[in-house]
Formats: structure tokens, C-alpha cells, sequence
């Protein structure tokens, strides 16, 4: 990588932890990268998710590229969730730095099961056919918006 590629990284990777931080209210920060054996994400300050930046031009090659790493970097973390968040196209010093939140399937629900209560009722690469679907258990959200005048 090339020193203005690095720097290039740094400013999405500060600019995604900037994002969450204010969206969320956590302490959301980028990990150090250098020395580290292995690599457990681009950022900490999410609770019990690993969290790998790209800002690429091309959204389907930060995708392609970004997913295998995302899901490297999970496993090696332990931690439940994993998420790949993506830099939109956009000036990059812009104070509304736009990001996509990309996830495999499988931490998808995962992540909705763990939110909402629900069980996850079919067996892993088993179809639900719905016959022995428990009642969901359900806990009360709280659902947080960015928009202005907006219910939550």
C-alpha cells in the first residue's frame, strides 16, 4: 500500500468511527494497525462487533474484497456481530460522510434474532418450514434516527 493509500484509509477509517460515534453515542475509534499479528478489524467501540472500513471507488469491489476480510477478521476476534462498512462515493473531506453497512446473511439475522428476541428456529442450511416455530419472544427497542423531525 502506498503511503497516500495508507493516509487515504486512515481519513475513511477516522471519518467511519467519527460517523458511529456521533449516530450511536459509543466511544467508536480506529485500531492501531501497526504491529498487530492479527488483525481483528479497523475499529473498536462496538459492542461485540468487528467492524472493517473500506473506501473504495468501485462499491462492488470494496464488497468483494471487503467481505472475505471482514469475515477473517470476525473470526479471529471472537466477538458475536461483523460488519463491513462501505464509504459511498463523495468529496471525502465533506462533513456528511456517507456509509453503507454491509453483512453476510447469516450475522444479519443474527444480529435482528439478538435485537428483537426472535429465535432463529431452522437448523443452519435447513429450510424454516414454519411447523415447529416457537412464539417470538419479543423486548421493547428503542429505534434511533438521524433525520430531523422524525419519529423514533
Amino acid at each position: 500500500m502506498t503511503s497516500s493509500a495508507g493516509a487515504k484509509g486512515k481519513r475513511i477509517e477516522l471519518q467511519a468511527a467519527a460517523a458511529l460515534s456521533e449516530i450511536s453515542g459509543w466511544r467508536v475509534y480506529r485500531r492501531l494497525q501497526e504491529g498487530r499479528a492479527e488483525d481483528h478489524g479497523d475499529l473498536d467501540g462496538v459492542p461485540d462487533c468487528t467492524v472493517q472500513v473500506k473506501g473504495y471507488d468501485d462499491i462492488v469491489r470494496a464488497i468483494r474484497e471487503g467481505l472475505p476480510a471482514m469475515r477473517h477478521q470476525h473470526r479471529l476476534s471472537g466477538r458475536r456481530f461483523g460488519v463491513l462498512l462501505v464509504r459511498r462515493r463523495g468529496r471525502l473531506g465533506t462533513k456528511d460522510p456517507r456509509f453503507v453497512a454491509v453483512m453476510e446473511l447469516d450475522q444479519f439475522v443474527a444480529l435482528v434474532a439478538a435485537a428483537t428476541g426472535y429465535e432463529i428456529s431452522a437448523a443452519p442450511g435447513q429450510p424454516d418450514t414454519g411447523e415447529s416455530q416457537a412464539a417470538p419472544r419479543v423486548r421493547p427497542v428503542r429505534l434511533v434516527t438521524t433525520e430531523p423531525g422524525a419519529a423514533g
